[in-house]
């Protein structure tokens, strides 16, 4: 495998994984408005590189355009999908899919990609089976359970929200008091590249009933559930999809234009998850706006620094998918960061500790190292 493509996969890897640690300590309320903060900092880059480099001369295809959108809304999808299963199983489910999506693609070469080719007669089922390991690996991170940092947050409290329309945080406390208790619990967990908005919400429902009221009822209870994780799943799997083909119309493109620098689609594609994230934006506010809520802005210039790294880690990705191919380029980036941040989870943030929970760790990240060594070793590019 030449070095030329695994080098920028590597380092696509590390900028993806790194990309939420400036927000970390930050309350990101609903994600709305951290999400447009991003994505402009995505769109300064772009713009950017693109006068580097000269990239505006180029077309601004439609169809980067648009891949750049399902960027952003497969993103903000994963808002209501953790709150509906939580950080575990809903990231779990929302990485599955988004793995699998990518690899079946490259390896069957749907829409339009060229098909991944063996090494040899028959290799291509050594590959399979290491996307099979890589997705084993991430059960056994969900039996990981980190120790969190609830109490560094209360040591280093984010800046007080501000709010569309409103100067003072004493005014949104007096008149939506529920809204901000809510919101307190929001938080970001930098689990992978891929991925904007983790949600830690108290469980007001197991909460002990008095003796004196009435027991909810069980039939009810259960039907409510299964609805919430029906809805889920379904997230999990729309924005799962929606990820893993989101780099695709710049692949496309990218082979359509040989002469063209990789960095060509870079531009359009950091407009359309601008211009995507704005329309949400400009959505949500409208319609909170018509429900008379509070529209909580996130803090500004963390918020941009993600972008900055999420944009790096794009133009990277394109140069590894380019030299290695859709299905290898892709795996890479999609199970790289999450080996970074998890590193990071355990080294850096200590939320990892306890040698059951270290053992489980360091064997999904050995299926995860095996899984990718056989996917590339066993692939033609």
């Amino acid at each position: 495998m030449a070095l030329s493509g695994l080098l920028p996969a590597l380092l696509s890897a590390v900028a993806f994984g790194l990309q939420y640690v400036p927000v970390k300590k930050y309350k990101i309320y609903d994600g709305t408005t951290f999400q447009w903060f991003m994505c402009s900092g995505i769109l300064f880059v772009g713009v950017s590189v693109a006068l580097l480099h000269g990239d505006l001369q180029y077309s601004v295809p439609p169809s980067v355009v648009m891949g750049g959108g399902i960027w952003a809304l497969s993103n903000f999808a994963v808002l209501p999908l953790v709150k509906l299963l939580g950080i575990g199983l809903g990231f779990s489910l929302y990485h599955f899919q988004n793995m699998i999506v990518g690899y079946l693609v490259g390896r069957n070469g749907l829409f339009g990609l060229p098909r991944l080719q063996p090494a040899f007669a028959g290799s291509l089922y050594v590959c399979d089976l290491g996307c099979l390991l890589v997705l084993v690996s991430f059960v056994g991170l969900l039996l990981v359970e980190g120790r969190g940092s609830d109490s560094e947050k209360e040591k280093e409290p984010g800046p007080a929200p501000s709010v569309h329309g409103k100067g003072q945080l004493d005014q949104i406390e007096e008149q939506h008091e529920e809204e901000v208790a809510l919101d307190r619990n929001l938080r970001l967990l930098e689990s992978s590249g891929f991925s904007a908005f983790a949600v830690e919400v108290e469980d007001d429902e197991q909460a002990p009933h008095s003796p004196d009221a009435a027991p909810p009822e069980a039939e009810t209870e259960r039907r409510k559930t299964w609805r919430k994780v029906a809805l889920g799943v379904l997230l999990a799997m729309v924005a799962g999809s929606l990820t893993g083909v989101q780099s695709v119309p710049a692949t496309l493109y990218g082979l359509e234009h040989p002469e063209y620098p990789t960095t060509a689609v870079f531009f359009p594609q950091c407009l359309g998850a601008w211009f995507a994230s704005t329309g949400i934006y400009l959505l949500y506010g409208g319609i909170a706006r018509l429900r008379r809520k509070p529209v909580l802005h996130a803090v500004i210039r963390p918020a941009m620094l993600s972008g900055f790294l999420w944009a790096v880690g794009f133009i990277f990705m394109i140069q590894g998918i380019h030299e290695l191919g859709f299905a290898v380029g892709y795996t890479l980036d999609a199970v790289g960061p999450i080996i970074i941040a998890s590193i990071m989870s355990m080294c850096w943030f200590k939320e990892i500790s306890g040698r059951r929970q270290l053992m489980i760790y360091w064997s999904a990240e050995a299926l995860q190292l095996l899984g990718v060594i056989l996917i590339t070793a066993f692939s033609k590019q």
